[in-house]
């Protein structure tokens, strides 16, 4: 499973035209805890999205 850090997070934010405050960043993140999972055998992510370093699916 790959977790963006919130850094990474604020800035495709506010690469989207977004400007979250904390408290927006919380409600989100409190919010994902709700979404479900990949499918079963889903190996790609997003289009676009990177690996974390190490990730053995690169």
């Amino acid at each position: 499973m790959h977790r963006m850090h919130l850094e990474e997070l604020t800035r495709r934010l506010r690469a989207g035209g977004q400007d979250p405050t904390a408290e927006d960043v919380a409600d989100a993140l409190w919010l994902s805890q709700w979404l479900p999972g990949p499918p079963p055998g889903d190996q790609e992510g997003p289009e676009g999205a990177e690996r974390p370093p190490g990730d053995p699916r690169r």
